[in-house]
């Protein structure tokens, strides 16, 4: 434990004891089972994202190559805009 102290302390390297590491794994696991989790939900999101803009396109062809925005609440896909082809570029790399 650190004494409390009025100096500084940057720099000073604090030695845990087998009571503090055994205290600090509990979390430690915690945190790298939640961080799998979120990574898994991510990575899920991300396939079900593009199997949604798939299905999309496969629908409605005539929309490949424009920004669009679907509004789940008014069930419509609004056309923004046209991509560029840097932008067209930048989804090809992204797939």
């Amino acid at each position: 434990m650190v004494k409390k102290t009025t100096e500084k302390i940057t720099g000073q390297i604090i030695n845990l004891t087998k009571e503090d590491i055994k205290t600090l794994k509990t979390h430690l696991t915690d945190r790298e089972n939640l961080h799998a989790l979120i990574t898994h939900c991510a990575s899920k999101l991300k396939s079900i994202e593009s199997g949604m803009w798939r299905t999309v396109y496969d629908l409605y062809p005539e929309l490949i190559g424009y920004d669009l925005n679907i509004n789940w609440v008014e069930k419509t896909i609004k056309v923004r805009y046209e991509l560029t082809e840097w932008e067209k570029q930048l989804r090809a790399e992204n797939k």
